[in-house]
C-alpha cells in the first residue's frame, strides 16, 4: 500500500469515527481524495474533503476540517496537520513515512508498485506503436515513439495487464509501388541510363544503396525486363531489406514486438474469393455505414461521434 492510500484510509477512518459518535451526521461518506498542494510549503498532501462535505453535514467547512483532524487515528505517518483557507486539510509527513517507501522498494525490488486489476477488468491489451512505413530507414522521430510505446507496455504489464506489442507493417498501397519505382530508376541510372527520378519518389541516398546492392548481386539481370516487372521485383527486394533494417534497429534500441502484422494479409483472398477487407466492407455496407460520393466510398463515422465522415476507398 502506498503513502497516498494509507493517508486516505486514515482520513476515511477519521470521518467514520466522527459519524459514529455523531460529531458529523452524513447520509453518505465522501471520499478523502488527496492531492498535491501547489505550494509544497503548505504540506506534502492536502484534502478538500471538508469543503466537499459542507452541504451534506450542514456545517462550516473549517469546522468539519477540525472535526476530521480531531478524529484522526494514532499513526506514525503524519508529522503535522494544518487547516488552511476555506477548509483545506494540509498534511506534512514524518521522515519515517518517506523512509518506509525506500525500505519497501529495497524489500520488494522489481515487484515494487506492482498492481492488481479489479475482478472483471479487461486484462488483454494490444498496443500498436511505431509502425513506420517500410520504405526507408528509421530516424530519431521513430525512436521517440519506440521509447513511449515500450514504456507504456512495461508500465501496463506492471499494473497487471496482459500486453501484446504490435508493429503494423504498412506494406500495401501506393507507397510500396513508389518505393519499387524509385529503386528501379536508381538501378537504371547506375547502369548508365539517362533517366530522371520521377516527381513522386523516395530520393534518399539509401535508395541508391539498395540499387547498388542489387547490381552487386545480380549485375544487369534486370536491365532488359519490362519496367513493370523490374518495379515489382525491386519493390519486394527493397521492402524486405528495409523491414530487416527496421527490425535490427528496434532490437538494438531495446524494443521488441510480439507481432509484426502485415497490412497485405488483410487483402489476401481465400478459397471463397474474399479477403478480410472485402468481408468487412460487405458487413459495413449491409449495416448502412457506407455510401458513395465524389468517386469514393465513405464511412459514416459521424454516426459514432466523429466530426466528419471518412474516405475508405
Amino acid at each position: 500500500m502506498q503513502i497516498r492510500e494509507e493517508l486516505e484510509n486514515l482520513i476515511a477512518a477519521s470521518i467514520a469515527a466522527a459519524c459514529d459518535d455523531a460529531t458529523l451526521e452524513l447520509a453518505e461518506r465522501p471520499a478523502p481524495a488527496l492531492e498535491r498542494p501547489r505550494d509544497l510549503s503548505n504540506g506534502d498532501w492536502a484534502s478538500t474533503v471538508a469543503m466537499r462535505t459542507a452541504k451534506l453535514a450542514h456545517k462550516n467547512p473549517r469546522e468539519i476540517a477540525q472535526i476530521i483532524v480531531d478524529h484522526l487515528p494514532e499513526n506514525n505517518m503524519i508529522a503535522s496537520v494544518e487547516i488552511a483557507g476555506p477548509g483545506f486539510i494540509n498534511i506534512k509527513l514524518t521522515p519515517s513515512a518517506f523512509q518506509s517507501v525506500a525500505a519497501r522498494v529495497r524489500a520488494e525490488r522489481f515487484d515494487f508498485g506492482k498492481g492488481t486489476l479489479p475482478e472483471g477488468t479487461p486484462r488483454n491489451v494490444n498496443l500498436e506503436y511505431v509502425s513506420a512505413n517500410p520504405t526507408g530507414p528509421m530516424h530519431v522521430g521513430h525512436g521517440r515513439w519506440a521509447t513511449l510505446g515500450d514504456a507504456i507496455a512495461r508500465v501496463m504489464r506492471h499494473a497487471g495487464y496482459q500486453v501484446s506489442e504490435e508493429y503494423y507493417i504498412n506494406d500495401h498501397g501506393v507507397q510500396m509501388d513508389v518505393f519499387g519505382n524509385s529503386v528501379s530508376v536508381r538501378y537504371m541510372q547506375l547502369l548508365g541510363h539517362d533517366i530522371e527520378m520521377p516527381e513522386k519518389c523516395y530520393g534518399g541516398g539509401y535508395v541508391k544503396d539498395i540499387a547498388q546492392g542489387i547490381i552487386d548481386r545480380d549485375g544487369n539481370k534486370w536491365e532488359s525486363v519490362s519496367d513493370q516487372e523490374r518495379i515489382e521485383a525491386f519493390r519486394e527486394i527493397a521492402y524486405q531489406e528495409m523491414l530487416d533494417l527496421i527490425r535490427e534497429t528496434l532490437t538494438g534500441f531495446g524494443t521488441t514486438f510480439d507481432t509484426w502484422f502485415s497490412e497485405r494479409s488483410l487483402y489476401e483472398v481465400d478459397e471463397n474469393g474474399t479477403s478480410p477487407v472485402s468481408r468487412s466492407l460487405e458487413i459495413m455496407n449491409e449495416k448502412g455505414y457506407l455510401y458513395d460520393k465524389d468517386g469514393a466510398t465513405w464511412f459514416r463515422s459521424t454516426d459514432f461521434g466523429d466530426d466528419k465522415d471518412r474516405v475508405l476507398l
